[in-house]
Formats: structure tokens, C-alpha cells, sequence
């Protein structure tokens, strides 16, 4: 199968087998040809078993949320869910078998977060949306059925980077999920190199990502680049989760950032996949180690929402 794929889990070389015959790379095209092409290949086939689980559609301090919540009273934990994507591409509808996976695993609401995308909004937007959401769960805006005392964030990728800076911004959050998340901007760890070609996520596409995201910023900014937040803030952090991959261009920037929370204090389990690629969290229908790694995510969840 060719030297990219050594040590690779089978399942996660065919998604890359198969995305090599109708994928197109997407640092080649445009924002909207990414888009169109990323919900084409990605959107999981996962089946929605919404048994004992309400879904609607809800503004959220503005922004569009897919809320799923247990059927009855409650009140129950919540889970903010961020989609990944280069903070360019992907949906709240793309994530939703995710985030129905997780309120059916964790017995939590997930509020999944349909934030506005880069070039049409680049940073701060997103950023200052999924905060916007937080503190409007935080603040019992969705009424009684939720637990404003048990609120977590969460998310994967760019998702993961959003959900570190606002676990760094928003106080009152219980616990932080942070699936492959982009921490450190500068693009600069020995990974991005290794596994920055052929393995899904590109160094060429990260470049793309962060040219539409970021205008004018600066790449050590903590508000997009959290491995760079101060010692102050890191120690404040609420307890994490990680979830990790071996064959993922931002594998040791996720690493560094747990041993960063880690050092500093702050509760941490890593759970780390070597032989998967990044993006095979959202591909429980075809990669059986994403539902591992989410029912390793949920009870974590269980565990922090019962402390």
C-alpha cells in the first residue's frame, strides 16, 4: 500500500485510498469548491438512532446550534460541540451523528455549533460565536432543562483549537474535549512535516487554513495559538480530554499542549491512536476506532459531569 500508509490502521488507508480517487486537494480550489467537495466525502453515512433524544434546530446567542437533549426533565450536563474543518470548511449538520453519538453515550445535552466560516469571517468571529454560546448556556438561555453547573466544551481540529481558547476565556466550564486540536499556529513541530503529505490533512491545506482564518493576526497569539497562553492562564484551565492520532500533522502540538496542561496541574487523560489519520473521529461508519475514541470521550464526560 506504499510507504505513506506503514503503521496505518487498514480502515483509515481506505478512507485515504478512496479520497485519493474523488478528492481534490484543497489548497487547488476555493473556499466554496472546499466546502462543496469536503460535505460530498465527508459527510458520514453513520445512521441517526434519535430514540429517547430531541433534536432542534436554535439560535443560540445569535448562532445557529443543532441542540440534542435527552428526552424528559432534567436538567441535564451540557456538552458544546465544535466542528473542525480549517475554520473554512464543514458544518453543524456534517458532526451531527457525532454529536448524537455523545448525548446518547454521556446522557448529555450537545449544543453543536454552527459558527461562521473563514474568508467570509475570519478570526476573531468564530471565536467571539462559540464563546458567545458558551456563556449563553453558561447562563441558562436554553431554560431549565439544562444544567448550567455542568457544562463542558469541546470539539476537533479547528474545532479543538476554538474550544482550548474558549475553555481559556469563558469561566464556569467543567471539562474541555480536545480531539487532534490545532494549538500552535506557527506550524513548526516535526509532524507537520512527517505526516504533511498524503495522510488527509496536508502542511499545504493547513498553510490555506490559517491564510483564510487569520488576517493580520499574529500566529503566537494565544486566542489562536493556546500552546502560547501564559503559565497563569494555562494552570486555570478546566480538566481535559484529548484525543490524538499518529499519522496527523498536528499529533505533536496536541502532545505538547497536554504535557503544557499537565505540567501546570491541570487533570489530563490523553488517549492516543497511533495508526489513525486526522478527521477519523467524525468516521465512526467506517473507521471503528472512532467509536473507541468516542466512547473513551464519553466517559470522560461522565466521570466530569458527576463530580
Amino acid at each position: 500500500m506504499g510507504e505513506v500508509y506503514e503503521g496505518m490502521d487498514e480502515s483509515a488507508a481506505a478512507v485515504l485510498e478512496f479520497l485519493a480517487v474523488v478528492g481534490v486537494p484543497i489548497e487547488e480550489g476555493s473556499p466554496q469548491a472546499a466546502r462543496e467537495m469536503y460535505e460530498a466525502t465527508r459527510a458520514s453515512a453513520e445512521p441517526e438512532d434519535l430514540a429517547g433524544l430531541v433534536v432542534e434546530h436554535r439560535d443560540v446567542a445569535g448562532v445557529p446550534c443543532i441542540v440534542t437533549t435527552p428526552e424528559g426533565d432534567g436538567p441535564f450536563p451540557v456538552l458544546v460541540w465544535v466542528h473542525g474543518g480549517g475554520w473554512t470548511i464543514g458544518t453543524a449538520d456534517i458532526v451531527q451523528p457525532t454529536a448524537v453519538r455523545l448525548a446518547r453515550s454521556v446522557g448529555c445535552a450537545v449544543v453543536n455549533v454552527d459558527y461562521s466560516l473563514a474568508p467570509e469571517f475570519p478570526f476573531p468571529v468564530a471565536l467571539d460565536e462559540v464563546s458567545g454560546v458558551c456563556a449563553s448556556v453558561l447562563a441558562g438561555d436554553l431554560g431549565p432543562t439544562l444544567d448550567t453547573s455542568r457544562v463542558a466544551v469541546g470539539g476537533d481540529s479547528a474545532g479543538g483549537n476554538l474550544s482550548a481558547v474558549v475553555g481559556a476565556e469563558v469561566p464556569g466550564l467543567c471539562h474541555q474535549v480536545l480531539v487532534y486540536p490545532s494549538t500552535d499556529m506557527t506550524l513548526s513541530f516535526p509532524s507537520i512535516t512527517a505526516n504533511g503529505e498524503g495522510k488527509l490533512l496536508t502542511s499545504a491545506a493547513m498553510a490555506w487554513f490559517r491564510g483564510h482564518y487569520l488576517v493580520g493576526v499574529d500566529v503566537r497569539d494565544p486566542r489562536v495559538s493556546p500552546l502560547f497562553a501564559d503559565d497563569g492562564t494555562v494552570a486555570a484551565l478546566p480538566p481535559a480530554t484529548f484525543v490524538l492520532a499518529g499519522h496527523d500533522p498536528l499529533h505533536d502540538e496536541g502532545l505538547a499542549y497536554a504535557e503544557r496542561l499537565e505540567a501546570a496541574g491541570v487533570p489530563v487523560e490523553v488517549h492516543s491512536f497511533p495508526g489513525q489519520i486526522h478527521g477519523f473521529f467524525s468516521l465512526g461508519a467506517v473507521v471503528p476506532e472512532a467509536v473507541e475514541a468516542a466512547e473513551l470521550v464519553a466517559a470522560s464526560l461522565r466521570t466530569a459531569f458527576s463530580a
